[in-house]
């Protein structure tokens, strides 16, 4: 049996519903689709409005979540390499304080009294952690620090990776406040759109009710008609599904866990 595949995405639905408006204005007195919008109380107009009102909410949406992925990513390379310098550092403290590893605790390093290190998984706990890490390490003085030797070793400057620490703590926060303003324009856009979807999905099925031996025909007004389809494609096309957030790809730092 043929039904409708609505597009899922915004943009796509915005296109179906100029496609409408078009073909309603092109039939004119002969269209179709007058009598039914007049009947039930649909002004296609309102709708392009609230396309037009949604489009900004969408365009705010997109520029907000660009900025939250590209402060995620500066974060990410700016701290990537301070958490590998803490994690194996702490490592050598192990190796250093081998009978006492409970002393791991004033670098800030959540070691339990069997001896494992066990890091959080949250980049603001991690960030906390190195903090407090890096502090205690300034405390000694170069010379006179535990991990003289490894960051000699290493080249390690632990002012670099103090400072790297402290910027990405920041771009963490603007990554956060992007996203969150991301999610907050999504909903808007939700919000001033739904009516109108609602409306397109109406109208489908209104032609689609007219034209019962020619489902074909809905394709001049924009819409796809997939002509054979199972129940279930039908569901995963269902108006729920077009308020996709999308998934913001986070980088690899969060499994940078301590090995057994």
């Amino acid at each position: 049996m043929a039904h409708i595949k609505f597009p899922a995405e915004f943009p796509l639905q915005v296109s179906l519903l100029n496609n409408i408006i078009t073909k309603n204005n092109e039939d004119g007195d002969e269209s179709p689709l007058a009598p039914w919008l007049e009947a039930n109380g649909i002004d296609l107009d309102a709708d392009a409005e609230a396309g037009t009102q949604a489009g900004a909410q969408e365009k705010e949406r997109a520029k907000q979540e660009a900025a939250s992925i590209t402060n995620h990513r500066n974060r990410d390379n700016l701290f990537v390499p301070v958490f590998i310098f803490i994690r194996n550092g702490a490592q050598v403290l192990k190796k250093f304080y081998t009978t006492n590893h409970s002393v791991l605790r004033e670098w800030g390093i959540p070691i339990t009294d069997s001896g494992r290190i066990d890091y959080p998984s949250s980049f603001e706990e991690r960030n906390a952690i190195a903090a407090s890490f890096l502090e205690k390490l300034a405390s000694f003085g170069e010379e006179k620090s535990p991990l003289a030797a490894y960051i000699k070793t290493n080249k390690a400057d632990a002012a670099v990776l103090a400072s790297d620490n402290g910027k990405a703590a920041a771009a963490n926060i603007v990554a956060t406040k992007a996203e969150k303003a991301a999610e907050n324009a999504r909903e808007r856009r939700d919000m001033i759109w739904m009516k109108s979807l609602m409306h397109i999905h109406k109208i489908g099925d209104y032609l689609k009710s007219i034209n019962p031996d020619n489902p074909r025909a809905l394709g001049e007004w924009g819409f796809v008609v997939d002509e054979g389809g199972s129940g279930e494609e039908r569901e995963n096309n269902q108006v729920r599904n077009w308020r996709n957030k999308g998934n913001i790809e986070y980088s690899d730092w969060l499994n940078l866990n301590e090995p057994e």
